[in-house]
């Protein structure tokens, strides 16, 4: 016998976890999908469907992408366009979606200046 199991996800709630994440401070996240690299929450509408392979994509963007690639999950140094931001990757248990979040390291090492 073959059975499925389906779920209804809303995206809408998602996101708004998301805005919450940038509501704390200078910490920005968002919602990918592992396989495809798909931007499934983000706080800015424009960035909703983009995937971080997609040619012209911001550095910061296109190197998440490149560490989702290869497979690496927590606190990670990405370069951005002219910024350096610590990024932090988290598997979604139970799906195929990663939270990101991140910073620059400028904001995060500032209280230790």
């Amino acid at each position: 016998a073959v059975r499925v199991l389906a779920a209804d996800i809303y995206l809408d709630h998602m996101k708004e976890v998301v805005k919450e994440i940038e509501a704390e401070g200078n910490v920005k996240g968002f919602l990918v999908t592992g396989n495809t690299q798909m931007i499934i929450a983000h706080p800015q509408e424009e960035m909703m469907a983009v995937t971080l392979n997609k040619d012209g994509i911001d550095r910061l963007y296109a190197g998440i992408g490149e560490a989702l690639k290869q497979g690496k999950e927590g606190i990670l140094s990405v370069k951005g366009d002219g910024v350096k931001y610590y990024v932090c990757i988290n598997h979604v248990e139970n799906t195929d979606w990663y939270l990101v979040t991140y910073a620059t390291q400028k904001d995060v090492l500032a209280g230790i200046y």
